[in-house]
């Protein structure tokens, strides 16, 4: 991961993702200034994105402009906005997964399932670049879900919806993501303690696995 000609570390912490995304944009032949520029570029985009999720569920235009510096400022990703090794591919994970919880939404509402298939495929991409893109994606879902709720979209959307069923879709889709690309990893890539020391289910206590949550 330290190395920009190889992919061998991100193979083994599952983050194909990330290396898929730095063979389609062609970036092992990597160059600082471009990787960099392109990246920040990317990050933007996909705050922008978040934020016209935001705003489309509230009818409010401050939740356009709040996301991304909300999203500078998070510890979580704090180091992803200089470790210039794979900030280009970090930023397209965020616009992968705006677009997925974009998509989610709208195929709910519109009842277009047949395009489950392309956002599951965003999903797998986005949490294989970078695993707390998972949380990230749950968050905005959730997010999302309480904006349609107190501005009386939910139900101006899809009037036959209720909380319960747009709850079992999304949580449907989500494991299906989930499982996919982790048979994925297991049948393709290789696996380390990294990851079996990241999974605190049925290796830590319920209060531990509470406490992180």
């Amino acid at each position: 991961i330290n190395i920009p000609s190889s992919s061998y570390n991100w193979l083994s912490i599952g983050r194909e993702g990330a290396v898929f995304s730095k063979w389609l944009f062609q970036n092992m032949n990597y160059n600082p200034y471009l990787a960099t520029g392109i990246g920040y570029i990317f990050i933007c985009i996909g705050g922008i994105l978040f934020g016209y999720i935001g705003y489309r569920c509230s009818g409010k235009g401050g939740c356009l402009w709040s996301f991304t510096p909300a999203m500078f400022l998070c510890p979580i990703f704090a180091e992803q906005f200089y470790f210039k090794l794979q900030i280009l591919e970090i930023g397209w994970g965020y616009i992968l997964c705006a677009s997925a919880v974009a998509l989610n939404y709208f195929i709910i509402f519109k009842k277009k399932r047949m395009l489950y298939f392309f956002s599951i495929m965003m999903m797998i991409w986005s949490f294989h670049t970078y695993q707390t893109f998972v949380i990230t994606y749950a968050v905005m879902v959730g997010i999302a879900y309480i904006l349609l709720c107190l501005s009386g979209k939910l139900h101006e959307e899809r009037k036959d919806i209720t909380w319960c069923k747009l709850l079992i879709e999304h949580i449907a889709v989500f494991g299906i993501a989930n499982v996919a690309g982790q048979i994925f990893t297991s049948m393709f890539f290789t696996s380390s303690g990294y990851l079996e020391s990241t999974m605190l289910w049925q290796s830590g206590s319920i209060e531990i696995c509470i406490d992180n949550i």
